[in-house]
């Protein structure tokens, strides 16, 4: 998914300035760039450490947490296609500290 390598590279930066609210509409602008993309099929969920546990969290631009390599990153994104309806949910982790055991 080129989201993700966008992450990871971007993540790697002590700059990035990425938060859950930024990765929300950075990756509806990759599902965007599909010839047959209509719009989301729902709010994209980008979460990132205890904000993951939050049922259908959305993050917003006031209050969205700072994405960073330490905690597991959390993303529910679907799209509405000419030709169908994606739901694909994926967590990562990017480096840093190792993830808190479950």
């Amino acid at each position: 998914m080129k989201y993700f390598a966008f992450l990871e590279e971007e993540l790697a930066k002590p700059d990035h300035g990425l938060d859950e609210f930024i990765g929300a509409e950075k990756v509806t602008s990759y599902r965007a760039m599909g010839e047959l993309y209509k719009g989301p099929s729902f709010e994209p969920i980008s979460s990132i450490g205890a904000n993951g546990a939050i049922i259908h969290y959305a993050p917003s631009k006031d209050t969205a947490v700072k994405l960073n390599n330490d905690e597991i990153y959390l993303l529910d994104s679907g799209g509405q296609y000419l030709d169908g309806t994606t739901d694909i949910t994926r967590c990562g982790h990017f480096g840093g500290k190792a993830p808190t055991a479950f």
